[in-house]
């Protein structure tokens, strides 16, 4: 596989294109969980793109998530991501973190 050299020449940033080492060994990359703003459509949808989601409330006020919270996320989730034809719930997605340590597979570069 070969590897890209990132770089950057913003307003703010310069940073010269360098080869990151060593590469992932997860394909097709590194698992990725953004923090969803719950009810927030945009955070939301933006939470299907990708792998997971760390579920975070957001009412105007600091009370904690609830049971309820959590199962309404899981019915968003599941009634809007089936169009992605993949699941991000626990216990449906194929995440590591996901697996109990004795089954879990290990890895190894290269």
């Amino acid at each position: 596989m070969e590897h890209t050299r990132p770089g950057h020449d913003g307003d703010h940033y310069h940073v010269q294109p360098m080869k990151l080492l060593p590469p992932s060994v997860q394909r097709p990359r590194i698992p990725v969980w953004p923090i969803g703003v719950w009810p927030r459509e945009k955070s939301m949808q933006r939470v299907l793109r990708w792998d997971g989601i760390v579920p975070q409330k957001k009412d105007g006020s600091d009370t904690q998530m609830t049971p309820d919270d959590i199962r309404a996320i899981k019915a968003y989730v599941e009634a809007n991501a089936s169009s992605l034809r993949r699941s991000i719930l626990p216990g449906k997605a194929k995440h590591p973190a996901m697996i109990p340590n004795a089954q879990r597979p290990l890895y190894a570069p290269g």
